[in-house]
């Protein structure tokens, strides 16, 4: 194996390593702020949004509070299921895959005063 075939599965591996700890950054920094929403109280949030007046719009807000409940519930098993799989998944689409290295283009110099 030559030494550009090594540099470039290095520094592959490295892109590789740096995108995985940085997709499961995000999915932890996600988790961690679904779960301090979620140990609120529903109704605690419902009252902290002062008087509303109107019962269609009260109905509304509790619809999209429960709403957001739901797909927390859904996105936390889906995070738990992501931390599993994708580190790996984005290790695989940086694996080097060929062999081979070829120029990608070529350079013509002229002096100045000769055009």
């Amino acid at each position: 194996m030559d030494q550009r075939h090594e540099d470039a599965a290095e520094n592959l591996g490295k892109r590789a390593e740096e995108e995985a700890s940085r997709f499961c950054k995000v999915l932890e920094e996600q988790r961690q702020c679904i779960l301090s929403r979620a140990k609120d109280n529903p109704d605690q949030l419902l009252l902290e949004l002062g008087e509303i007046a109107d019962a269609e719009e009260m109905r509304a807000v509790r619809r999209q509070v429960t709403d957001n409940w739901r797909y927390w519930e859904q996105r936390l098993a889906s995070i738990n299921t992501d931390l599993e799989c994708e580190p790996e998944r984005i290790r695989r689409t940086f694996a080097l895959q060929t062999h081979r290295v070829e120029p990608a283009g070529a350079i013509y110099l002229w002096p100045a005063g000769s055009l």
